[in-house]
This record gives structure tokens, sequence and C-alpha cells, in this order.
């Protein structure tokens, strides 16, 4: 009784490593950027995150600054500051 107890414990262990190594390793899927969207000139984009009414753009511009863009659903930029390191 003890042995099969353990060996469900076991095949229990297991399945649940697996299912979250599945779930870690998963590769998201690339953000669906609007076709209109374009950057402001001599800026090149970096990274895009896409959540909610928002669209995140962190661009990078001809002499290395930085720049987060936030622009709506329609690839309107609504937004944009320049990030300064610390």
């Amino acid at each position: 009784m003890v042995s099969a107890l353990l060996g469900v414990m076991i095949v229990g262990l297991c399945i649940i490593v697996g299912l979250m190594a599945w779930r870690i390793l998963a590769t998201p899927a690339p953000p669906v950027l609007p076709a209109t969207l374009s950057l402001p000139p001599g800026h090149s984009l970096a990274e895009a995150s896409v959540g909610g009414q928002w669209i995140t753009l962190i661009a990078q511009d001809e002499m290395g600054g930085v720049w987060v863009h936030v622009a709506d659903r329609a690839g309107v930029i609504r937004a944009s500051t320049q990030v300064q390191a610390p």
C-alpha cells in the first residue's frame, strides 16, 4: 500500500514539474503593432509592449538617447519622454 502511494506521488510530482517547465519555457507571441505606427525621424525601435488600450515603445535615437513612446491602438503616439541614466 505504501509503495503504491509512493509511486502515485512520484508520478504526480513528475507531472507537476513537467507542466511548470512547459509553461515557463513557452515562447510568447510577439506583439502585433499597427501598420500605421511610425516612430519619429531618427528613432529605431528597441522594444515594444502591448497592453490594454496602449502600446509602449522603447526607442533609441541617433545620439544614443533612449526614448519611451506611448501610442494608442490606432498607432498614434500620444506621449513621449526621454529616459535619463541615473
